[in-house]
Order: structure tokens, then sequence, then C-alpha cells
């Protein structure tokens, strides 16, 4: 019994693991961005106002090379709010269309009954005509129930489901 456990947790590790690579790329490359902005945008702003200064023969024009190292460092904040932010709004927006797919789905009529309402109905109880082997059935006195004695309760569900093609 321990080996058909620990084989079937081994595999749902594997199917965890192989689920999460894509999740871990996209937060690794959304790090990347957040990070590679702060840390290479200095460098790359020198470096290109130096390719343009070489290019054009031209001194390099160190007051717009700072200007625009400045902002770079005003719009590193919200920039950095904005990708961290990202993930967590593509996860509202998908649940909010499930629950939008599921209200929008067929309603369906639940004709299962309680068993509440099948100990108190009379007929349950009653005689059936049935061989005589049968045990007749009858109420016992006063049976106590409380919905606690129930394992799972449901009262005015609605569940939806998908149609198969």
């Amino acid at each position: 019994m321990s080996s058909i456990i620990e084989n079937r947790t081994q595999r749902l590790r594997d199917w965890e693991v192989s689920e999460c690579k894509r999740y871990r790329v996209v937060n690794n490359f959304m790090i990347l961005l957040q990070n590679g902005a702060v840390i290479f945008a200095p460098f790359a702003t020198f470096l290109l106002f130096y390719i343009q200064a070489r290019a054009s023969d031209q001194p390099m024009n160190l007051a717009t090379s700072f200007g625009v190292l400045t902002i770079l460092r005003l719009v590193e904040g919200p920039l950095n709010l904005v990708l961290y932010a990202s993930p967590a709004l593509a996860s509202c927006t998908a649940c909010f269309e499930r629950i939008q797919q599921y209200l929008l789905s067929d309603s369906r009529q639940d004709n299962r009954l309680s068993l509440n309402s099948i100990y108190d109905s009379t007929d349950y109880w009653e005689n059936r005509s049935e061989p005589s082997q049968s045990i007749e059935m009858r109420r016992l006195g006063s049976v106590s129930r409380s919905p606690a004695d129930e394992v799972l309760s449901l009262k005015n569900c609605s569940f939806g489901w998908e149609h198969e093609h």
C-alpha cells in the first residue's frame, strides 16, 4: 500500500513541477525586467550617447545624457509597479472570466431530495406491499436529527456543466 501512495505522490510532484515551468519562466522574465532597468539603464544610456557622438563626430553632450538618465530613474518606480502588478491583474481577470462563464451557463434543476425531507415524509415509513420476507419500516419514536448530523448539506444550490460535443 505504501508503494502505491509513494508512486502516486511522486507522479503528482512530477506533474506539479512540469506545470510550474511556464510560470517560473514568466516570473524570471518579470524579475529580469524589473531589476534590469535599474542595473543596465545607466550603462545603456551612456553607451547610446557615446555611439551617437562617435558617429556624428561631435563631442558627447553630457547634459542631455544626464537628463535622459534622470527621466529613466523617475519612470523606473511606476514601471516596476506595473510590471509587478500585471500577473495579479491577469489572475484576477481570469477569475472574473471563469465566474462570468459560470453565471452565464445554463441552469440545472437539482432533483435530489434532502435526507430530512425523506425521513419526515409519511410515504417513507408506511407499510409497503412487498413479499412476506420484508421487514416493516416504521418511525422509531422521536429521532432528533440536526444539520450537524449530515456529512454534507446543500440547500438552494445551482450547479453548472458543459455540454459534451
